[in-house]
């Protein structure tokens, strides 16, 4: 992973000023020792056509991520009858409560019911999308998981 000094690069002056950082693959600090901490995200399409009253993105949240947020978005219109929530299976909601079933619905993270940050597994998560009524037969859904992966130094 490249190095790159804070104080310096294309965004903090002129034409470039604002954007953002890193628009593709992740973002990580390293230590002097190459010990180091990267942001990544882990992105998933979940088709939402089970029949049943839950979708579920398996291992959608990796082993041993540190979780920042859980967002996500509707990429074609799924079918509960009215809406669904996305929790982690055992907090229905903790990401987002009564997410519209319409193409382009999206959450982000102050749609969380609890303060998910930190979450934290030694094994691979799940993410479950919870129809509010009804069943899911038709639909994507697209789910970006924000986490941080931190390695030891090699040295």
């Amino acid at each position: 992973m490249p190095v790159m000094n804070a104080k310096q690069g294309p965004w903090r002056y002129g034409k470039d000023r604002g954007k953002a950082l890193v628009k593709e693959g992740d973002l990580g600090v390293q230590s002097v020792n190459q010990g180091e901490c990267v942001m990544k995200v882990n992105t998933t399409l979940l088709v939402t056509d089970g029949g049943g009253a839950t979708e579920v993105a398996t291992g959608a949240i990796p082993a041993g991520a540190q979780v920042v947020a859980v967002v996500g978005r509707v990429v074609k219109a799924t079918t509960p009858t009215t809406d669904f929530d996305v929790g982690d299976g055992s907090d229905a909601d903790i990401w987002a409560a009564s997410v519209l079933k319409a193409k382009d619905s999206a959450w982000s993270q102050s749609d969380a019911t609890a303060d998910p940050r930190g979450t934290w597994a030694a094994a691979a998560r799940d993410i479950t999308l919870t129809a509010d009524a009804g069943t899911f037969t038709a639909g994507e859904v697209r789910i970006d998981v924000f986490y941080f992966d931190a390695t030891a130094p090699e040295t």
